[in-house]
């Protein structure tokens, strides 16, 4: 295993908890990459894609992580059993590992991954019992937090790493795996596909348990061999979305259990002809009860796009492999003009027609190339949006923006200490992001999870909203 190491101990705090960084680690990948693989050219949509974060985190109790050391002893060997699988992974996974050279090309010269441990003396059951998303955002997810006087060359690893982990022990025992990826490369899938390799990989060394998916970069971009073909110019990718304004924003965890969503299908089953997605009565709900959050004090009706990402993968034709690397998530914006469009049936109906016209559309596009074919997509999709707001811009439109995480098996996500107890992909507090759902499986079969991030003053309304709460628990504990 490759490491480039730094020793560096810093504090953070919230009202909940304070973090204690204990060191700051690049780990590089443990076979270099061969020279005909350094230089890797982004595909045309992911030169495109926004260079910002997202983030998975998981939680593990001390109960499940069966050891005769005590808690520091334990905590060292499983990070170090962290970072070797996760060197032997990087092997495959080489872009990740990378630096950008511009919004157009990575350099695999194996840089290596920002990898940080901490420490907490917070039990993590007194944390599961009352979950606040302040200090998940702030310190558990995987974030560097470099002192001022720390060593220069791990300050610029966490400032270029394409890939973060944290590593958090528990005053209990417990632990905390954050990861965070940049939005340019990869998406949810891209990030499971890492995780589960990974994990196999933690689990052989003590299994004869071996590397059980392998990445298809494919789509995500080629590899060349004249460097000097690449752009020169260095740039950076932006997101535009976000609030215009310094208006305080708030994140809240909500949660709907299988019998409540079961209750949501049966309001519009009847309505619309067949049963809907627990995705689709869920989005309906949160986005009609946001939007009367919104519209509370205006003379009218405001009119509302949501803006919901799809996995394109299984859309395509034939369907992609969940293995293949990128950033594959496909937003499709949905319109409601008028309030009698604001009856969950209607909502749920137009959630369902995108999903049934993204089949459609995509079984048009056929060549031998199947980056080509991504990319012909994707040019479609973008020339259809962009036609779609030229047609609908609204001076006192409210858009939304949704992901959903839901279906990709994250609670089987066992390094070597059993399945986790918790996983949540929550946003960085006082983020850009406003106006924006995330979706997940809960721990319960069938439910679901949502975080929301709305505008302060509108998340006051919204989580007071009688007809929301007949469904969903606002903050629950996890154990």
């Amino acid at each position: 295993m490759h490491l480039a190491h730094g020793i560096i101990t810093s504090k953070v705090q919230s009202t909940a908890m304070e973090i204690v960084t204990i060191s700051e680690t690049c780990i590089k990948p443990s076979s270099p990459t061969p020279s005909h693989l350094k230089t890797f050219k982004l595909s045309k949509h992911h030169q495109h894609s926004p260079d910002i974060p997202f983030f998975v985190i998981f939680f593990y109790p001390a109960s499940s992580i069966i050891c005769s050391t005590d808690h520091d002893d334990r905590y060292l060997n499983s990070s170090q059993l962290l970072k070797e699988a996760l060197s032997k992974t990087l092997t495959s996974f080489y872009p990740f590992a990378g630096r950008f050279q511009n919004d157009d090309t990575i350099i695999c010269n194996d840089d290596g991954v920002l990898f940080i441990e901490a420490r907490t003396a917070t039990h993590l059951s007194d944390f599961l019992t009352h979950p606040d998303l302040m200090p998940l955002g702030n310190h558990l997810i995987s974030a560097a937090s470099i002192s001022t006087d720390a060593e220069k060359t791990i300050e610029l690893i966490s400032n270029s790493s394409l890939l973060h982990v944290k590593f958090t022990l528990f005053g209990c025992g417990g632990y905390a795996i954050s990861i965070s990826m940049t939005h340019k490369i990869a998406d949810a899938a891209s990030i499971v596909t890492l995780i589960r390799n990974w994990t196999a990989s933690c689990r052989s060394s003590n299994r004869n348990i071996g590397p059980i998916v392998l990445p298809d970069l494919s789509i995500l971009g080629r590899t060349i061999s004249d460097p000097g073909a690449t752009s020169s110019v260095t740039s950076k990718s932006t997101n535009s979305w976000g609030p215009p304004n310094n208006k305080e924003c708030s994140s809240k965890r909500f949660f709907f259990s299988a019998s409540k969503i079961d209750q949501l299908k049966t309001q519009v089953v009847s309505e619309i002809g067949k049963s809907p997605s627990r995705v689709d009565v869920v989005l309906a709900l949160i986005w009609k009860c946001s939007l009367a959050a919104a519209s509370r004090n205006s003379p009218m009706f405001r009119p509302s796009i949501m803006l919901h990402v799809v996995n394109l993968r299984p859309f395509m034709n034939p369907p992609l492999q969940e293995t293949c690397l990128g950033n594959l998530g496909w937003q499709f914006p949905i319109m409601v003009e008028n309030e009698s469009d604001m009856d969950l049936h209607e909502l749920v109906k137009k959630l369902v027609a995108m999903k049934a016209y993204a089949h459609e559309m995509t079984k048009s596009f056929h060549c031998d190339d199947q980056q080509d074919i991504v990319e012909e997509v994707l040019e479609e999709v973008e020339k259809e949006r962009n036609t779609f707001f030229r047609n609908n811009w609204k001076k006192d439109i409210v858009f939304y923006v949704c992901t959903s995480w839901c279906r990709l098996s994250l609670y089987e996500t066992d390094f070597g200490w059993g399945k986790p107890v918790w996983v949540n992909n929550t946003f960085k507090p006082n983020s850009l992001m406003v106006n924006a759902i995330s979706l997940m499986d809960s721990k319960e079969f069938g439910g679901i999870e949502a975080l929301v991030h709305l505008y302060e003053e509108d998340m006051s309304v919204f989580e007071c909203n009688e007809e929301f709460l007949q469904f969903a628990a606002v903050n629950p504990s996890i154990i």
